[in-house]
């Protein structure tokens, strides 16, 4: 099995302090090189000659167990390769401190470019702390897809630090660090003791888990809904405060609609990544906040979305343009996509589980701008289908 195959690469390469290789998210125009560690350690990021520190106002940070390097889009999509560096600290005292010798990772790096015939991306969600079948039907194209898009609740819920590796071991099995990831939070991300510490475990920009980013030809926007149900719902007991959260996103995406990223010159797909599909119809207790939802999607009516990835249902599902089913009239295509079935109903990880998503190809010669695909983890296609213009 391919994933098989990744495992032994993953083990051959990994020095000892990551927990995990690094992966390359796709944040406005840097990716955020993120790398869990298992020790005390100074870390940065060599491309093409310069440093890129994992840093806090010019102090080397050390006491973490996740760095973050940050790295300008058109440094690294230039020169193809970067270099992760690494110093375990064996005591950093206030006077002399002391350090281990560094540790060099070098990987390549292949970016979305404009030349690109076709630009292969897998979509995943609602993984659940589950791995390796998510990982078996991402490997669907038998290699690592151009663009992996993250979209919410990969570990069960935010109750166990442990649960946000899981996002960087499902990154580095489907990629090797060597591809750009789009990132999303769902709203099990929300639950439990360190769901107010997932700032430090996912890419961000600023303190806000939504934004937008470019990577080649691709612009895209990743919306965040929080949670499901309203926020004095006795399921949150009194732990969240969502409405404040999506009023601050709200002006976010009406200053996007008014500076217009999306026009700019060799932009030829644009795309949302949201885990929660915001135009449905949805029975009580889920139906929250329909007024504001419809003002987001009548904004994204008027940027030329071409797609929009969506987990959070459990199914796999096409909407086309103006799909009647919806509750708004959307004026763009929809791609709901995760279909997990586990066996465990609690947070045990069983032997046999069976997962499902969507593999999404772009390209300016379809017939319609892309063709999709939903693989399973068992290796087959369970329906098919093209946007037509």
């Amino acid at each position: 099995m391919l994933i098989d195959e990744r495992k032994a690469q993953v083990a051959a390469i990994l020095p000892p302090v990551m927990k995990t290789l690094p992966a390359v998210f796709a944040v406005e125009d840097e990716y955020q090189i993120m790398v869990p560690v298992n020790a005390d350690a100074l870390m940065w990021v060599e491309v093409a000659g310069e440093v890129h520190p994992d840093a806090a106002q010019g102090t080397m940070r050390s006491h973490t167990d996740m760095h973050r390097m940050r790295v300008p889009m058109n440094v690294l999509d230039a020169a193809g390769e970067y270099t992760v560096v690494y110093r375990k600290i064996i005591d950093r005292k206030p006077y002399f401190a002391e350090s281990e010798e560094p540790v060099r990772l070098t990987l390549k790096f292949q970016p979305l470019t404009k030349d690109m015939k076709e630009i292969r991306t897998y979509h995943i969600a609602d993984a659940h702390s589950h791995i390796d079948a998510v990982v078996s039907a991402a490997l669907y194209y038998g290699e690592s897809p151009d663009l992996l898009i993250m979209n919410g609740d990969l570990p069960n819920h935010s109750g166990c630090l442990e649960y946000f590796d899981n996002i960087y071991i499902m990154a580095q099995l489907i990629t090797l660090g060597e591809r750009p990831i789009v990132f999303a939070r769902g709203n099990h991300d929300c639950r439990g003791f360190f769901a107010e510490e997932i700032g430090r475990y996912i890419p961000l920009s600023g303190d806000n888990s939504f934004y937008t980013f470019r990577v080649g030809p691709v612009w895209g926007m990743v919306l965040d809904c929080g949670e499901d149900k309203t926020d004095d719902h006795a399921e949150y007991g009194h732990t969240v405060n969502f409405h404040f959260f999506r009023l601050q996103e709200d002006a976010f995406i009406r200053k996007v609609l008014a500076e217009k990223p999306y026009a700019a010159d060799g932009i030829d797909y644009r795309i949302v990544v949201v885990h929660v599909p915001v135009m449905e119809y949805r029975p009580e207790p889920f139906n929250i906040e329909e007024p504001l939802f419809d003002g987001w999607t009548q904004m994204m009516d008027q940027m030329g979305i071409d797609l929009m990835f969506c987990g959070h249902n459990h199914e796999l599902k096409f909407h086309p343009a103006h799909d009647p089913a919806h509750r708004t009239q959307v004026n763009f295509p929809v791609l709901v996509a995760s279909l997990p079935i586990f066996e465990d109903d609690d947070d045990s990880v069983p032997e046999h589980c069976y997962y499902a998503a969507a593999a999404v190809q772009f390209s300016k010669e379809y017939d319609g701008k892309f063709r999709y695909q939903f693989t399973d983890s068992e290796g087959k296609v369970r329906g098919e289908g093209r946007e037509k213009e």
